[in-house]
C-alpha cells in the first residue's frame, strides 16, 4: 500500500488528513492522538454531499455557496446516490454561462500555507466543444472571465479533457500548461483531483494517485487568501455538460 498524500504520513484509508506536528510543551485531545490530527495548527475542511443540498448552499448558513453567471440549470442535489453526490449543470440557452461552487468571494485559505486540496468529480458525459471549461481548484474572487481572476492555482479543462494546470500568483502566471506527464480524462468517470502544496513555492497536481505535474508559485504570500472554485463554463453554444462532485477537502496549515 502506497503512502498517502499531505500530512498523512502512514499508510491509510481513513481518518483526516493528519499531522504529526503540535505546539512544543502541549498534550492532545485522544481525537487527536487517534488521528495524528492537531485542529489547532491544521484547519480541515470536508463536504461529502450527503443529505439536502440546503445543509452545505447559500440560503441555511453553508459554507459553500452555488455560484451561477447567465441561467444555467445551476446547482442540485443528485438523488438518491451512494455518499452523495453534486451536480453543476449548464442549460440550452446560448449564452455565456458558469455552474459552480465557492466560498461566495470570503477568501479564507492562506496559499502559501501548505495548502492541501483534494476533490473527487466525475468528468461530463458529454464531450467539452471549443467554448467550454472546467475548473477545479483554489482562487480569489470569482470573475466570469475565468483568467481574469486576480490569482489561483487549478486544473482546467478546456475544450477538451485534456488536463492543463495554471497558477497565478501575481507575478507568475502559468496558464494552459500541459502538465509533464499528458493526461486525457474519459468521459462520465471519477477522478480524484489533488493540488498538494506543502512544498514552499511549489504545487503539485495528482489525478488519482498519480503526480502529473508541477507549478512554481513562489510569489504566493501568507496575506494571499483563496476560496475553492470549482465550476463548469461556456462562453456560448447550446451545450449543458454536468460537472458531478462526490467530495472536497481542503485543509492548510495555521502557523
Amino acid at each position: 500500500m502506497a503512502n498517502r498524500r499531505g500530512r498523512d504520513t502512514g499508510p491509510s484509508f481513513y481518518g483526516p488528513v493528519r499531522t504529526r506536528l503540535r505546539p512544543d510543551g502541549q498534550t492532545r485531545e485522544f481525537t487527536d492522538e487517534v488521528y495524528g490530527w492537531n485542529p489547532r495548527l491544521v484547519p480541515d475542511m470536508w463536504w461529502e454531499f450527503a443529505g439536502g443540498a440546503s445543509g452545505y448552499l447559500q440560503g441555511t448558513n453553508g459554507l459553500l455557496v452555488s455560484r451561477s453567471t447567465g441561467t444555467p440549470t445551476g446547482i442540485s442535489q443528485v438523488a438518491n446516490t451512494a455518499n452523495g453526490e453534486l451536480a453543476m449543470a449548464l442549460a440550452v440557452t446560448n449564452e455565456a454561462e458558469y455552474s459552480g461552487v465557492d466560498f461566495a468571494d470570503e477568501l479564507n485559505i492562506p496559499a502559501s500555507r501548505a495548502v492541501f486540496f483534494e476533490a473527487f468529480i466525475k468528468t461530463p458525459a458529454l464531450a467539452l466543444t471549443s467554448v467550454q471549461d472546467i475548473v477545479i481548484g483554489l482562487a480569489t474572487a470569482y470573475n466570469a472571465t475565468l483568467n481574469s481572476q486576480s490569482k489561483y492555482v487549478r486544473f482546467r479543462l478546456s475544450g477538451s479533457n485534456a488536463v492543463l494546470l495554471e497558477g497565478k500568483d501575481g507575478t507568475t502566471t502559468n496558464n494552459a500548461t500541459a502538465p509533464l506527464t499528458a493526461t486525457t480524462l474519459a468521459a462520465a468517470t471519477y477522478y480524484l483531483f489533488t493540488i498538494d502544496g506543502h512544498t514552499n513555492g511549489e504545487y503539485d497536481f495528482y489525478i488519482d494517485d498519480n503526480l502529473i505535474g508541477t507549478l512554481v508559485q513562489s510569489a504566493f504570500a501568507a496575506t494571499d487568501l483563496l476560496q475553492p472554485a470549482i465550476g463548469v463554463a461556456k462562453a456560448s453554444g447550446t451545450g449543458i455538460p454536468i460537472l458531478t462532485m462526490d467530495l472536497l477537502r481542503i485543509d492548510w496549515s495555521r502557523l
